[in-house]
């Protein structure tokens, strides 16, 4: 639900604006959208963290000389 909902409420709300002639290919396409964006962002979030990780690495490594 928490992960869902927001993003289906979302993307109906776009749907009635705009009114495609395709409601359910609209949707879909504006899911497939979002998920793209959503992976993208779990991505950048996890190389961050996977960077941070291994400056962390080499900062006790140098402390530990």
């Amino acid at each position: 639900m928490d992960n869902v909902v927001p993003h289906l409420t979302e993307g109906l709300i776009q749907l009635c604006k705009e009114v495609p002639e395709d409601s359910t290919e609209f949707l879909a396409n504006f899911l497939f959208e979002r998920a793209d964006q959503l992976d993208e962002k779990v991505l950048a979030e996890r190389e961050e963290a996977m960077r941070k990780k291994a400056e962390e690495k080499k900062q006790n490594a140098r402390r530990g000389r």
